[in-house]
């Protein structure tokens, strides 16, 4: 077995228009049967400072209840929030899934700043070490998947 295929990719925010002081739109990401989740939120263009941009978690699949995961908000860790001069650049959130009292959905709210050119944007996230294999390709996420 090839270890990617125990890894699932998930679209949370789809690339888009170019947004301006809105949230942008994601979707929620059910995380039972894994074990770590990598977000991987890409910048493509701002023209000034995000407004937020953090994880939350709840139990429900509306994200009814939600709290913030501790550790995993830019715009109080320590790390900053996406700013002007970081077109083109990753940032990313290492999540712990399962045993560690994680809440089974978690939902990016990203927010971005008013600029006067706004901020091109998207992310997905990747589950990791499940517990079983995913017998297909949609099962990892994917429309279509070549093997080189």
């Amino acid at each position: 077995m090839q270890r990617l295929q125990l890894l699932k990719t998930v679209i949370v925010t789809s690339p888009g228009p170019i947004s301006d002081d809105a949230a942008l739109v994601t979707n929620t990401i059910d995380t039972a049967g894994y074990e770590e989740m990598l977000i991987i939120f890409t910048v493509g263009a701002i023209d000034i400072v995000m407004t937020g941009l953090k994880l939350q978690e709840s139990d429900l699949s509306n994200m009814g209840g939600a709290t913030d995961v501790p550790s995993a908000n830019f715009g109080v860790s320590g790390q900053g929030l996406p700013g002007a001069t970081e077109d083109d650049l990753l940032f990313g959130i290492h999540v712990k899934l399962g045993g560690g009292g994680r809440k089974r959905y978690m939902d990016l709210l990203a927010t971005t700043g008013n600029g006067v050119a706004g901020t091109y944007a998207s992310c997905v996230a990747i589950l990791s070490k499940s517990e079983i294999s995913q017998s297909s390709i949609s099962d990892r996420g994917f429309t279509r998947l070549l093997y080189a």
